[in-house]
């Protein structure tokens, strides 16, 4: 598994990025249940497995600590991004976007 290299090489697991997600560019009126719950399972389903194996190994690491007195703050960060692919953006402006000096 994928937590068993961390701990082998780097001694430990502290902090889990999950970055996962799409969508597909389709109104909520078209999109198929497969397609539903493809979303569901990168978005949610598959963060929830990786903490779930990796929850063995951060609860022994922590039960050492706390036995030797340490206290370590391990972090999991999600991280969900949905925007379609370029091809299906619509055509931008050609206006250029405001320069922070006028946002004042």
């Amino acid at each position: 598994m994928f937590h068993q290299d961390g701990r082998g090489q780097l001694g430990g697991l502290d902090i889990i990025v999950n970055n996962a997600g799409y969508t597909w560019d389709s109104v909520v009126q078209k999109m198929t249940d497969e397609q539903w719950q493809a979303i569901i399972d990168v978005h949610l389903t598959a963060p929830f497995r990786i903490l779930r194996a990796a929850q063995p190994v951060i609860s022994a690491k922590a039960k050492e600590e706390a036995a030797a007195g340490q206290e370590v703050f391990r972090k999991v960060v999600n991280i969900s991004l949905i925007w379609p692919a370029p091809e299906a953006m619509p055509a931008r402006s050609t206006i250029p976007p405001p320069r922070p000096e006028s946002w004042a």
